[in-house]
């Protein structure tokens, strides 16, 4: 490519960036509220590592769909929003199964797993994240691809993927936040000291403890409506004239700064909220089949790539011992014999030792 082309191309991605990145901001405020439900509640010390993971899948997410969303565009770009919609449906009916207490995610705030729960916890939290990330970096890729529609496909990819990384990085920095305030509460709170900012820095970390389990609620409850929302939405997008039914119901409310978009909201919700209960039963009889395709997909991985058995982060690493050939099996064990013999016998070391002899006195000889 001539530098003449790729300057070109550099500064053109630059710009759709900077139009695409404030737009597809304003919808990630109620996928803050998604993700961050799902991460909640994780075993101790497993935010961060957890967060890191779910970053790196959604970073995945993104490599395989927008190369996928960039071809399907041009291939057959009828199919882009019957895929919103199939997206929407899921995302109400997992709104559907948290509310009806069978989600992953919900419970009361301290509600840790412990033992060996703690590795399958994270996992489940782990996927669950993943999921409804997947969905939503789907919404995020369709709504950068209609910014960039009729650019270059160099352009397109560019663009896409500087957006995908750079709202990867603003959610979960966000997300983050939000789940490790806890540990912050705590760190505040063991400030010492007789200065005022120590003194303010405690009394923040004690406030922080106290609001934790009504924010821990507060976050799920909001986490659930925003699915509600989030599924309305592409939902509406998804099926033919849907858009314009909701600007044509957003219309006949007053034109005021906080009433038209609160009302759009709230139809979004509603939109959701109905169509789960035709998404719930449909997604239940499908739980079935889906889970044997993941089991498929996962042996057929494991069989191409080797299992790959996850580390428990806690835990000793245990030296593999060398397979002991059957004809030695039997014999004894010479240096275990001789380590037996060398130690103190029990019964010996808890006897008194018996009270020294004195030593016959020579005899006198007669002069």
């Amino acid at each position: 490519m001539p530098l003449g082309s790729f300057s070109s191309l550099v500064s053109q991605a630059t710009q759709l960036t900077a139009v695409a990145v404030p737009k597809a901001v304003g919808i990630i405020g109620d996928d803050v509220a998604v993700n961050a439900k799902q991460l909640l509640n994780l075993p101790p010390g497993r935010n961060f590592p957890a967060l890191v993971k779910v970053m790196k899948g959604s970073l995945l997410n993104k490599a395989v769909l927008i190369p996928a969303a960039t071809l399907i565009s041009f291939a057959a770009p009828w199919a882009i929003l019957p895929m919103l919609a199939v997206g929407g449906a899921f995302l109400t009916a997992e709104a559907m199964e948290q509310l009806r207490g069978k989600g992953h995610g919900h419970g009361g705030h301290g509600g840790h797993a412990h033992g060996e729960n703690h590795v399958e916890t994270e996992k489940e939290k782990i996927a669950g994240a993943l999921k409804v990330d997947a969905i939503l970096s789907m919404e995020i890729t369709v709504l950068t691809l209609s910014v960039v529609a009729g650019a270059p496909i160099l352009t397109q990819l560019a663009v896409m993927a500087a957006t995908g990384a750079a709202l990867t990085g603003v959610l979960y920095g966000v997300i983050g936040g939000i789940i490790n305030l806890e540990a912050a509460g705590k760190w505040l709170a063991k400030r010492e000291g007789d200065k005022p900012l120590a003194k303010i820095s405690r009394g923040i970390g004690k406030a922080l403890g106290k609001a934790m389990p009504k924010l821990v609620k507060g976050i799920s409850v909001v986490g659930t409506a925003a699915l509600f929302l989030v599924g309305g939405e592409l939902l509406l997008m998804g099926i033919p004239g849907g858009t314009a039914l909701l600007a044509a119901a957003v219309a006949h409310v007053p034109a005021l700064p906080l009433i038209q978009p609160v009302a759009e909201h709230l139809i979004m919700g509603a939109v959701g909220l109905a169509a789960s209960f035709a998404t719930y039963p449909i997604m239940e009889k499908l739980e079935g089949p889906l889970e044997r395709l993941g089991a498929f997909f996962t042996r057929t991985r494991e069989k191409l790539f080797g299992k790959k058995t996850p580390a428990n982060d806690n835990a000793p690493a245990i030296p593999e011992q060398a397979p002991v050939a059957p004809a030695l099996a039997n014999m004894p064990d010479v240096k275990a014999d001789m380590n037996a013999a060398a130690a103190p016998r029990a019964d010996v070391a808890n006897t008194p030792a018996p009270a020294p002899v004195p030593a016959p006195k020579p005899p006198k000889i007669a002069p």
